[in-house]
C-alpha cells in the first residue's frame, strides 16, 4: 500500500522533542490548522495554551509503558536504551499492540478520518523505534530549542527545578535526548525540525513550511496569538558567566589572552548552511567567529547572517597570497578594519600592516590535551601529520576556557558531497597528510553528546 492510498488512521503525526522545548505550544499551532487531537489533558499555568497531549494515550499506553522501564524522563541514568538492546523482554510486553492499542483510542474519540490526527509528547524521543513498524508512514515533527536554553529553563520551572539546580544534570539530560533526536532523524529523514524560537524571532513564517509539508491549513494571525498567549518571550542566547580569556590565543605585541564575555557563535563554512535561514539566530550571539574570507552578509544575510567580531585565518590568507589588486584583497581588508583576527604562529608578520592580530599558540599535541581531559579514552587524537582544522583549533580553545559555543555550518558526517556554502571546494579525507574532516565529525558528535558544544542544524 503506498502512502497515498494509506487511510487517514495510519498517518498520524507525532510532535515530539526535549522537554521545555515548545512541543505543547506547536501542537496548538497545528491543531489550529486542522489536526484532530482528541481529549486533551487541562490546561495549566505551566502551558497557558493548553498542553495539547490525548488524555487517553497518555495515560494508558505511554505512561504505563515508561513505568515498566522504570523510567524517570527528568532522569538520565534511567532512560531507554536508544535502541533498546538492554531490555528486550520488558520492551516486548509494555508495546506489544500499541498500534492497534492507539488506533482504538482514536476511534472511541469520535476521529472520523476527514483530518490527520496528531499526539503530542516527549517521551515519544524515547520510545520511537515502537512506533516505526505500526506507523511506517507517520509524519514526525521534531521541535527543537537550544540546549543552553533547555537548561535555563528546567533550572527556573518550579517541579523541575524542585529536582534539581544543577546545571550539570540538566545537560546530561539534555545531551541524552539530543542522541536520540539524532537516532530518529538519521533513521526517518522525513522527519522534520522546527526551532521554537524562530516563531517568536521570524514571526508565524517559521511554521508555514511544517504546515505545507503537513497539508495543514497556515493561520498566521492565530499563530501569533498563540505565541503571545504562551508568555514564552524569545530568549537571547545565555551569556557566559563573567569573562573568560583565552590563554592558548594572545595579542602578538602584548601578549594579552584574547576575552571572552558573553554568547559564543562559531560560524563554519558547510554548505549544510544554505537554505537553513539561520542567519538571524547567529546574528544574536555577543561573540561571532568566522574563518578564512568566509563571505558573510549580503546574498548570505538570511542564512548565515553578517554579524563576525573575529575572523580565524588561515596560514593561505597572508599579503603574499592577496597582493594590491587582487580580487579579495578588499574582502581581507575589510575583515581587518572591522574585526578581531586570529592567525597561527609565525604568521602575524604579514598581517601587521593591516591589523594587529592575535596568535593561536597551540600546537596538535596541546589541542589533544584538551579533548583528552574533556572525553577520555573514547577521543581518538588527532596525528601530526593529520592536524585538525581552524575551527577545531578555536573549540579546544574556547572549551578549554570554559566556553560552551554554538556552532553553525559545522558538518557532522560525510554526505554525499561536504562543500561550502558559499563555492563548490568539496572537503573530503587528505591521502597520508593532511586535513581529514571524518576524524573532527567523530570528535564533535563526541562533544555534542556531552553537551560540550550545541551543534545548530
Amino acid at each position: 500500500m503506498t502512502s497515498s492510498t494509506l487511510a487517514p488512521l495510519d498517518k498520524p503525526i507525532f510532535v515530539t522533542g526535549l522537554p521545555q522545548s515548545g512541543t505543547s505550544l506547536v501542537a496548538a499551532i497545528l491543531h489550529h490548522g486542522g489536526a484532530w487531537v482528541g481529549n486533551c489533558r487541562d490546561t495549566d499555568a505551566g502551558d497557558p495554551t493548553g498542553s495539547w497531549q490525548n488524555r487517553q494515550i497518555s495515560e494508558r499506553l505511554i505512561q504505563p509503558v515508561m513505568s515498566n522501564l522504570k523510567c524517570d524522563p527528568f532522569s538520565a541514568p534511567s532512560l531507554p536504551s536508544t535502541v533498546f538492546a538492554d531490555r528486550p523482554h520488558i520492551i516486548r510486553s509494555s508495546v506489544r499492540g500499541m498500534g492497534d492499542a492507539l488506533r482504538a483510542i482514536v476511534s472511541s474519540e469520535g476521529y472520523d478520518g476527514s483530518c490527520p490526527w496528531l499526539y503530542q509528547d516527549p517521551n515519544l524521543l524515547l520510545l520511537w523505534p515502537n512506533f516505526i513498524d505500526p506507523f511506517p508512514e507517520a509524519r514526525w515533527i521534531i521541535v527543537r530549542r537550544d540546549l543552553d536554553r533547555f537548561v535555563q529553563s528546567c533550572m527556573e520551572t518550579g517541579h523541575l527545578a524542585r529536582r534539581s539546580t544543577d546545571e550539570a544534570i540538566w545537560l546530561d539530560l539534555g545531551a541524552e535526548y539530543l542522541q536520540r533526536i539524532d537516532g530518529l532523524r538519521d533513521y526517518n529523514g522525513g522527519a522534520r525540525e522546527l526551532w521554537i524560537d524562530e516563531l517568536f524571532v521570524s514571526g508565524p513564517s517559521a511554521a508555514l513550511p511544517i504546515h505545507e509539508h503537513l497539508d495543514l491549513q497556515w493561520k498566521p494571525d492565530l499563530i501569533a496569538d498563540l505565541t503571545d498567549r504562551a508568555g514564552w518571550p524569545h530568549q537571547a542566547p545565555r551569556k557566559a558567566a563573567g569573562g573568560k580569556p583565552l590563554r592558548l590565543i594572545k595579542h602578538f605585541r602584548s601578549g594579552d589572552p584574547y576575552a571572552i564575555k558573553g554568547s559564543v557563535a562559531l560560524v563554519g563554512n558547510s554548505d549544510g548552511l544554505a537554505g537553513r535561514k539561520l542567519g538571524h539566530r547567529i546574528d544574536q550571539y555577543d561573540h561571532v567567529f568566522r574563518f578564512n574570507l568566509a563571505p558573510a552578509g549580503g546574498e548570505f544575510q538570511e542564512d548565515a547572517g553578517g554579524k563576525a567580531t573575529c575572523y580565524y585565518l588561515n596560514k593561505a590568507v597572508t599579503l603574499k597570497n592577496h597582493p594590491p589588486g587582487h580580487p579579495s584583497m578588499q574582502r581581507l581588508r575589510d575583515i581587518c578594519q572591522s574585526c578581531d583576527v586570529i592567525c597561527h604562529p609565525g604568521h602575524f608578520q604579514k598581517l601587521i600592516p593591516l591589523v594587529e592580530p592575535y596568535h593561536f599558540e597551540m600546537g596538535t599535541h596541546e589541542i589533544n590535551d584538551v579533548f583528552v581531559k574533556l572525553l577520555g579514552s573514547v577521543y581518538s587524537p588527532f596525528p601530526h601529520a593529520n592536524p585538525p582544522r581552524n575551527g577545531i583549533r578555536l573549540l579546544a580553545a574556547l572549551i578549554d576556557a570554559g566556553c560552551r559555543p554554538a556552532l553553525f555550518g559545522f558538518d557532522l558526517g560525510i554526505r554525499q558531497r561536504n562543500s561550502h556554502y558559499y563555492d563548490d571546494l568539496a572537503q573530503v579525507d587528505s591521502v597520508g597528510s593532511g586535513h581529514q574532516p571524518s576524524r573532527e565529525y567523530r570528535l564533535l558528535n563526541q562533544l555534542r553528546h556531552r553537551g560540550l558544544i550545541e551543534v545548530v542544524q
